[in-house]
């Protein structure tokens, strides 16, 4: 049975647009494997608190963060424009054979444009609202 991390993580990390774009499975991490990474660009997907919902469906919110190189601002906007793409075309979507789902997947907007001190990066991130059973 898939839960919402790996249904997430396995649609980014398989899409040819993204791969072309530089993200990869080897490229996205969770918001508690981040140290110092060295791949560029890079995603972390940050997954917040579960919100009660009515009966088995549930609220919970995604962020999704992208850095890179610092130069200019159109890759981190390209990735995070597909990301967008297809995270909100994620609606009634079966992640188990217990009928688990993801219902829908709402984008709540993205950041300004910020800089990491830390990972020397750029970055951007946009924020999400998964609604569902799996989540």
């Amino acid at each position: 049975m898939a839960n919402i991390r790996q249904v997430v993580f396995d649609l980014l990390a398989n899409d040819p647009v993204l791969n072309g774009l530089g993200i990869t499975a080897d490229s996205i991490f969770n918001a508690n494997d981040v140290d110092t990474i060295r791949v560029r660009p890079f995603m972390i997907t940050a997954w917040a608190n579960t919100a009660p919902g009515m009966d088995r469906v549930r609220q919970r919110s995604l962020r999704v963060w992208v850095h890179d190189e610092p130069s200019d601002y159109r890759r981190i906007d390209e990735v995070l424009d597909r990301v967008c793409e297809l995270l909100t075309n994620q609606y009634g979507v079966i992640t188990g054979d217990n009928g688990r789902s993801v219902l829908q997947i709402e984008w709540e907007g993205d950041s300004d444009d910020l800089s990491d001190d830390v990972q020397r990066t750029i970055t951007r991130n946009s924020d999400y609202n998964v609604v569902g059973s799996a989540v």
